[in-house]
């Protein structure tokens, strides 16, 4: 294996590597009846059972927002007793279920529409207050359910578009208050297939919420015993992974496969120079590791998919077709490799999950000794 010196330099710096999926979890497609929801479900969750990773899975709840005489409701959907039975054998099993949260179709934005167009016009209701609805009723769901990450959570925002970062779907200036308030501690959307929402620094960096957009942008680096985090005030911004083309396995997949998904409304269009790296799993890995931030000689890979989306599961002829982003053969072999190098370089392997990192990261602000914390 014929390793880059740029790739031993830095490993040379770790312990360990760290391995972060972070899944914008969505099945609530509108274009899957209930017996595909169950297929694809039933398929995706085999396959984790079956797989070493155990990804964070950020849940869009199949649930909507309506409001009516002045009292907000939350109606579940259809699909509803379908998704949250396999989403409890899937945080059985060792997935981490966390949150993500689409709020443009229930606040102000671009493609707000109907009767909530019409509420939001007339002043009826604030973003805040749906928001803040919203959070607590998802709290009441992830009891009901068993589900862990009810008092303490991260998100990954819909649409990339955290704090009012693109005016066109969140217009909340004081979203990262809200969230913290209410137990969320990071946030792992980062780096954004929406490019501008992207915060200026990269790394895992502590941010202080304040009512103004993007107010994400900055912040400062978590290393050990900085304590930005014990007063319970500050808000985390785990963006470990800065290069968009080897964190996106959408994009990826869209490339490798040609199969159509919604990242590709959003990329920009992969040049001749980054065609070799999609295409060989070793220069991968490589990038990988050279665009991935260390933390207290820990380096953390972070890589994000849509893994229920439509597009990936149903063929032209609109069939469920099975070609999951997170567990197909291409992604598994760059997984491998990773590993080799890893091995090659006497430097601990091993995959983790959003919860798992938040307690790392919390571990290394407080400046407690390293004795005290098992990986």
């Amino acid at each position: 294996m014929n390793i880059h010196s740029l790739t031993k330099k830095k490993l040379s710096k770790c312990d360990r590597v760290l391995y972060l999926h972070c899944d914008h979890f969505e099945p609530t497609n509108t274009n899957y009846s209930l017996d595909q929801t169950n297929q694809i479900l039933k398929t995706f969750t085999g396959q984790a059972i079956d797989s070493a990773i155990k990804p964070s899975l950020f849940l869009h709840l199949p649930a909507d927002i309506y409001w009516k005489e002045g009292k907000f409701y939350l109606q579940k959907l259809s699909t509803y007793p379908i998704v949250m039975s396999y989403i409890k054998q899937l945080s059985d099993i060792g997935c981490d279920i966390q949150w993500h949260i689409h709020h443009e179709y229930w606040t102000n934005s671009s493609v707000v529409k109907g009767e909530w167009k019409q509420i939001l016009d007339r002043g009826l209701v604030k973003d805040e207050e749906t928001l803040e609805f919203f959070i607590s009723e998802t709290k009441k769901i992830y009891k009901e359910c068993g589900l862990p990450n009810v008092d303490t959570w991260g998100i990954v925002h819909g649409m990339w578009a955290l704090n009012a970062s693109d005016s066109l779907n969140c217009n909340i200036t004081n979203e990262l208050s809200i969230l913290r308030r209410n137990g969320c501690l990071a946030d792992f959307t980062f780096p954004a297939g929406r490019p501008w929402c992207t915060p200026e620094m990269t790394g895992i960096f502590a941010v202080t919420p304040k009512n103004e957009p993007k107010c994400y942008n900055t912040g400062t680096t978590i290393a050990r015993g900085t304590k930005l985090l014990q007063d319970g005030t500050n808000f985390v911004i785990c963006y470990p992974t800065s290069n968009y083309i080897v964190i996106s396995l959408d994009l990826i997949n869209s490339y490798l496969d040609k199969v159509g998904t919604k990242s590709d409304c959003y990329h920009t269009v992969i040049s001749p120079e980054n065609v070799h790296m999609l295409e060989d799993p070793l220069d991968f890995a490589q990038e990988w590791i050279l665009t991935s931030c260390i933390i207290d000689r820990t380096l953390i890979i972070k890589t994000h998919a849509h893994s229920l989306n439509v597009e990936a599961w149903k063929n032209k002829e609109g069939n469920i077709v099975n070609n999951s982003t997170l567990f197909s053969v291409s992604h598994k072999e760059r997984l491998q490799v990773l590993q080799d190098i890893c091995q090659a370089t006497n430097v601990d392997f091993r995959f983790t999950t959003a919860k798992e990192v938040m307690n790392i990261i919390k571990w290394i602000d407080s400046g407690e000794d390293s004795k005290n914390y098992e990986f």
